[in-house]
């Protein structure tokens, strides 16, 4: 089954932002929208390779960690429809996440 991925306004914002403070060039921005699409049109809740099921709940009540070094999508899944609803994006140096600035833990 082919999924559709939806970009919520909040995760828009979040890749906007890294692309504005300059922690994202737009050769990686590409990068990551090209993992996006490959990745999770296809099998998205299944957490092998660079895909983490995270522990319900958590701050930002998602409930997989797609991993683009050094950058974190979240993301929601629903298998009835077959959206996948990307909810947030950050920037993970070593064990730290932070999305627009602020530190998040999960």
């Amino acid at each position: 089954m082919k999924y559709a991925v939806v970009l919520s306004a909040n995760a828009r914002r979040h890749i906007r932002y890294l692309l504005r403070q300059g922690v994202m060039n737009r050769g990686e921005h590409q990068r990551l929208v090209n993992a996006i699409a490959a990745r999770l049109t296809h099998q998205p809740a299944e957490a092998q390779g660079s895909v983490k099921m995270l522990r319900l709940p958590n701050h930002l009540n998602v409930a997989f960690e797609l991993r683009v070094q050094p950058w974190r999508v979240l993301y929601n899944v629903d298998e009835l429809t077959g959206i996948v609803r990307v909810e947030a994006a950050g920037y993970k140096p070593r064990e730290r996440l932070f999305i627009e600035g602020e530190e998040v833990v999960l």
